[in-house]
């Protein structure tokens, strides 16, 4: 029998010495591993005491420690235990894991952010403008962290450094109101008023709803002697959307691990209130999952629902929270605002009542009963009830401007325009009350006043129903009075502010072309005359008008298109006079 070749024989050894060495390694890198699992442990402080929290929260816990500690773990499983720590209030817990990142991945600028707001939680500002600074080293792109180490260092004096800090965030975020806010409290420390004056001025006309601009602004005009001015931006401060900080990505990322409810319901309620997101929907559906038998994360949710014109779905999640035990007086009252929503005013009244059985004398309740009877035509049982609403509520303008608005369906009156003046009283820039008396002056003649409600209206709810429209016929009500007083140039100017205002409106665009057309200014009358002549195509004065001006300009041939329109027109609707003057300017126009 022959014998194996030496060089096979000597290849399988040098295989197995391989194989022998590499099973060496991995049971050595397993042992390790095991080690340095065993280190993390001891390394970080055990999981706290959750008992009487959500029952997730322990289970969330106890997977991202193994995650973080097992002998299989990874970075990942330590970033996932620190971020539901700081989630969840667990402050020195959470530091520990951030130290402990630090050190395996010092060029994760997320570690340094998360310690600089554990900082700022437990009020160590010079801590927290260290941990700033060395996260905008690591990580220079994280626009967020700049605006924050800025606050920090203009709040500490650092006034220069805070500006070119400002600077950088807004190259990464161009427009960022936050930091040219910023930019105009540091002219402001350097006395550069108008640079400041005009940095506010571009927030406020970008972003106006943000209200530190209006108040900031407020202030400049006061020292300037502006006192109506500063009037006006400080009643559009308090009008603006709710204040909310910067865009913050690596601190939100934190929500989704929160097991707080009432912490959640907050964000929830901040992103409502300043129209971000979703509306904080998401965050609030967490919540339900988190604690399914709590009303208030559904109540909440069905206010969103209301607000954003889903009544059917409001309905749903109302009905959700009073299904539970401890249903709030807000539960029942929400469900009655979505049925009425709905169309259905008869059981919107019946949910109210069901509220009051629970909650007598709750003006929330009683102001959506006082809402459905209105809707039913029940008008003194209405009255009746939102007088009830402000004897239980007397600081809130809603209840007051309930009471008068109802009052007025019964005809005007000096108590229902009381009631409205007290709801100015109470929040002087509340919308519905300004509109309503706004247009009682206007019916009442009363111009002066009716503008001082209207433009406050105007300045402060642009957006709310109907307050173009008011600006649009009060300025058209003074330019009429001026020019009765031969005050042509004030009615010019009144006039001209209504089209800024409500360009739309037809009388509006009919008087100015009239006006300048008296004054022999026939080029300047086309534009408004034109205007009213597309507004009302089926009106035979707007084509009369025109045709006026067309003809005294020697465009004979428009004239003549416009004028036999407004013949036909007239004629079509027995408007003789009108048909007569279209008929005599025709025989004027040379063939």
């Amino acid at each position: 029998m022959s014998k194996q070749p030496p060089r096979a024989t000597s290849a399988r050894a040098r295989m197995w010495i391989a194989a022998a060495f590499i099973g060496l390694a991995v049971a050595g890198y397993a042992v390790w591993k095991q080690q340095a699992a065993a280190k993390l442990r001891r390394l970080l402080p055990p999981i706290p005491n959750v008992s009487g929290r959500p029952a997730g929260l322990a289970v969330a816990l106890a997977d991202a420690e193994h995650q973080a500690t097992s002998a299989g773990s990874s970075d990942a499983g330590l970033a996932e235990l620190g971020r539901i720590y700081q989630a969840n209030n667990f402050l020195p817990q959470a530091e520990a894991c951030w130290r402990q990142l630090m050190q395996r991945e010092p060029d994760d600028g997320h570690w340094t952010y998360y310690l600089a707001d554990l900082s700022r939680s437990g009020g160590d500002d010079d801590a927290m403008g260290g941990w700033l600074r060395k996260t905008v080293e690591i990580s220079p792109d994280y626009s967020t962290a700049w605006l924050k180490l800025a606050e920090w260092e203009f709040k500490t004096g650092q006034v220069d450094q805070s500006g070119r800090d400002y600077l950088q965030r807004l190259s990464l975020t161009p427009g960022d109101p936050y930091a040219q806010l910023g930019l105009a409290r540091v002219a402001l420390a350097h006395d550069q008023r108008d640079a400041a004056a005009h940095q506010i001025e571009s927030i406020v006309q970008q972003v106006p709803t943000f209200y530190p601009a209006h108040n900031l602004l407020a202030e400049i005009l006061a020292q300037r002697g502006d006192a109506a001015g500063a009037k006006v931006q400080r009643a559009l401060g308090r009008a603006a959307l709710r204040f909310r900080e910067a865009d913050d990505p690596w601190l939100e990322e934190l929500r989704s691990r929160c097991f707080d409810v009432d912490r959640i319901c907050l964000w929830a309620s901040i992103d409502l209130t300043t129209n971000h997101g979703d509306h904080g929907i998401a965050l609030l559906e967490r919540a339900i999952q988190i604690a399914p038998d709590d009303p208030v994360p559904f109540v909440d949710l069905g206010q969103i629902y209301l607000q954003i014109r889903d009544p059917a779905t409001a309905r749903q999640k109302f009905e959700s929270a009073i299904d539970q035990p401890k249903a709030p007086a807000d539960a029942f009252a929400g469900l009655s605002d979505a049925l009425r929503a709905l169309k259905r005013p008869d059981l919107a009244e019946n949910a109210a009542r069901r509220g009051l059985e629970r909650s007598p004398n709750d003006a929330n309740l009683e102001t959506a009963l006082g809402n459905a009877q209105r809707e039913q035509g029940q008008v003194d049982d209405a009255i009746a009830t939102f007088r009830l609403a402000t004897q239980h509520a007397p600081t809130v303008a809603e209840t007051f401007y309930n009471l008068g608005s109802a009052q007025l369906l019964r005809g005007p009156s000096a108590e229902a325009e009381e009631n409205l003046r007290h709801a100015l009283a109470l929040k002087e820039t509340y919308a519905p009350a300004l509109a309503a008396l706004g247009r009682i002056c206007l019916a009442a003649g009363k111009t002066e006043e009716a503008g001082r409600y209207i433009s406050l209206l105007y300045q402060t709810a642009p957006q709310a129903p109907d307050a173009s429209r008011l600006m649009g016929v009060w300025c058209l009500q003074a330019a009429t009075a001026s020019a009765k007083a031969g005050q042509l140039a004030d009615a010019e100017r009144e006039l001209r502010q209504g089209l800024t205002a409500a360009p739309d409106l037809p009388e509006l665009n009919a008087r100015l072309g009239l006006l300048l057309g008296q004054q022999g200014r026939y080029a300047d009358s086309l534009p408004p005359l034109e205007a009213y002549r597309k507004l009302q195509p089926k009106e035979a004065l707007a084509s009369l008008f025109l045709g006026q001006a067309y003809a005294n300009l020697g465009r004979t041939a428009d004239a003549r298109q416009c004028l036999n329109d407004g013949e036909t027109l007239a004629r079509d609707s027995g408007q003789q006079q009108v048909q007569s003057l279209c008929s005599r300017l025709l025989q004027t126009l040379p063939p």
